[in-house]
């Protein structure tokens, strides 16, 4: 019985905190706070049962006065405190009902005394029903002050080498000493069925390894054998020797052949355990700003016939004798009329020609000779004064409800599928080319949340692992919208060839955190600030004082970026908080198809990419631009 006991004290403690026992099958973590004085025992445990929901009752004997002051404290630990304090036991009789008894204290004391003896006195004393078996014998010498008598009970009975066995019929008690042989001829079977625990399942979502993709249903090598999870590896420790347990999956039912006190021991620890999870609605928001602020201002001279390249081109020409033969082709050539041409330049002119020109006489409609004329009709001027403001907003909305200690998975996106060309030559010389599927295809391009929260007993505060990622295809090299292209040699023929891959951007965050019921926490962000300032202006030109500013151009750019993300976590204590939450996601479809039906399909489809709202979650674009 003291091996059964310690085992079982162990799975207690393995599996549930002190605070947690015994909640309501709504999931409650309620807080209590009381400051009495010197008052009844009775009415502060009604008091606290009304605050969380559970019917704690008094047994009529206990007359206490308590006088205690806490301040937001879990009721089971309160519950704890004022039975310490008022040498009360407390028995859970369900988990809508607990008692608080207060068992008669035993004062004994026998040298060498026989055992039947010393047990019949404590079954006096303690008005205990307590069946002695001929073959419990032995002497026992103890020495006991203000023990409880069941507290007594054990201590005697262990030390003798007896077991005890408790047997409920109606509401009477019967107490059995018997030796464990004798118990081990008296096994019997029970059934427990397990209504909110059970195993592992056998596939789980998982994000992968390779490319961080959330959403793929993977086989979990370790939970093959469903009946291998944790409670019942634990709970067979709590078997006597002898004692047998088997686990049938398709009812999640416990068989258990074994003595009574084990098998009353594994009752109270599945009662203990097997209690409903609280429910966790997780919400995520993805906040994406852009702020785009252009400034141009100032005379922009842009050679059209050279696209990119900004100023106006002087030219020069002459020969001997100078001759007014336009320069149309806008190069220009110098002729000098004694050694020639001084620089190799085309026959048409016979001379050099300098790498810039001054000028087009034939544009002005001049007959004579000239030397330096400024040719405009070859220069675009462009007056900019513009300043340009645009803003986006992007929200990413999802949310997803899920059980306490379970994890869950969304995705919502895309899977994008793409090749890769492998190249194989036999021993003839010959190649093959083969274009595969890549071993990365294809790319999940969206939105995936990973979430597993755990609710800490008796709080309103929730433990999460939360694993938010944003990805989209951003490669422009390509035909492929969000792929790149790259050129290879084709061993086959020696020709370029070319593949498209994708290039993604991602946005991960991987983060462990606590937050209290309904609060909202900042768990990652990144802010980018891009400044970009060009100036184009004429050489010399610009350089004059104040005119100088004729011939000069100016643009700034800022890009400033900013990413948020927040969670918000909320704890679904009951029915009515749950109809709440749906109700509110439906109110938010409808309002989705209110717009649609308001502007029609042909806008709806327009802004379908902008914007996207279902129940699962919403994306929110917002635009605004300035010019």
């Amino acid at each position: 019985m003291k091996k059964i006991s310690m085992v079982a004290a162990l799975i207690v403690a393995l599996f549930i905190n002190p605070l947690q026992a015994y909640q309501a099958n709504s999931g409650r973590i309620d807080l209590v706070t009381i400051d009495v004085r010197d008052k009844d025992l009775g009415e502060v445990l009604s008091q606290i049962g009304e605050q969380v929901d559970v019917n704690i009752v008094v047994d009529p004997q206990v007359e206490e006065k308590v006088t205690l002051s806490l301040d937001a404290i879990g009721w089971r630990e309160t519950l704890d405190i004022l039975a310490r304090q008022t040498s009360c036991v407390i028995i859970v009789e369900s988990d809508r009902l607990i008692r608080f008894t207060q068992p008669p204290s035993v004062n004994i004391e026998f040298q060498n005394a026989d055992l039947a003896v010393v047990l019949d006195l404590l079954a006096k004393q303690s008005g205990a029903n307590i069946v002695i078996a001929e073959n419990v014998v032995g002497k026992v010498s103890l020495t006991l002050r203000d023990v409880p008598w069941r507290e007594a009970l054990n201590t005697i009975v262990k030390t003798a080498g007896y077991v005890v066995v408790s047997e409920r019929e109606g509401i009477s008690e019967i107490i059995r000493i018997v030796s464990s042989d004798q118990l081990i001829q008296q096994q019997e079977t029970r059934i427990f069925r397990l209504r909110y625990i059970r195993p592992p399942e056998q596939y789980v979502a998982i994000i992968s390894d390779i490319d961080k993709q959330a959403g793929n249903v993977s086989r979990d090598i370790s939970a093959e054998v469903a009946g291998e999870f944790t409670l019942l590896k634990a709970l067979r420790k709590a078997l006597s020797p002898g004692g047998e347990m088997d686990f049938d999956i398709k009812t999640n039912s416990l068989i258990v052949k074994d003595i009574a006190p084990s098998l009353d021991e594994i009752e109270k620890i599945i009662a203990e355990i097997d209690v409903e999870p609280a429910l966790v609605q997780v919400e995520v928001k993805f906040i994406s700003t852009t702020s785009d602020d252009i400034l141009e201002a100032g005379l922009k001279f842009d050679d059209p016939n050279t696209p990119g390249r900004d100023g106006f081109r002087l030219s020069a020409y002459g020969t001997a004798p100078l001759s007014a033969t336009p320069d149309l082709s806008g190069t220009g050539s110098i002729v000098d009329p004694v050694i020639g041409p001084t620089f190799p330049g085309s026959s048409a002119h016979n001379g050099g020609t300098w790498p810039f020109d001054i000028g087009n006489m034939q544009s002005i409609g001049v007959p004579y000779q000239a030397l330096g004329v400024l040719d405009f009709t070859q220069t675009n001027l462009l007056l900019s004064m513009v300043k340009d403001d645009e803003n986006s907003k992007i929200i990413q909305q999802p949310f997803l409800t899920t059980l306490d200690n379970y994890p869950s998975t969304i995705f919502v996106g895309e899977e994008v599928p793409f090749a890769v060309q492998s190249v194989q030559q036999d021993q003839n010389g010959n190649v093959t080319v083969s274009i595969d599927e890549n071993d990365r295809s294809p790319v999940n391009v969206g939105f995936t949340l990973y979430v597993s929260p755990h609710v800490i007993p008796d709080t309103d505060m929730i433990y999460m692992n939360v694993i938010p990622k944003v990805s989209t295809l951003v490669g422009n090299t390509s035909d492929i919208p969000g792929f790149d292209r790259f050129r290879f040699s084709d061993p086959g023929s020696g020709n370029s060839a070319y593949i498209d891959l994708p290039r993604e951007s991602s946005q991960t965050v991987v983060t462990y955190l606590r937050v209290k019921d309904g609060q909202t926490a900042v768990i990652g962000g990144l802010h980018t600030e891009r400044r970009v300032e060009i100036e184009s202006r004429v050489p010399l030109l610009s350089d004059i004082p104040y005119l100088g500013e004729l011939f000069k151009w100016r643009r700034r750019q800022a890009n400033v970026d900013h990413l948020l993300i927040l969670v918000t976590p909320r704890i679904l204590k009951s029915d009515e908080v749950s109809d709440e939450v749906y109700k509110n996601a439906l109110r938010e479809a409808e309002r989705w198809d209110y717009f649609e039906e308001k502007y029609g399909e042909d806008e709806a489809e327009d802004e379908g990419d902008d914007e996207v709202g279902s129940t699962a979650g919403s994306v929110t674009v917002e635009e605004s631009e300035e010019g």
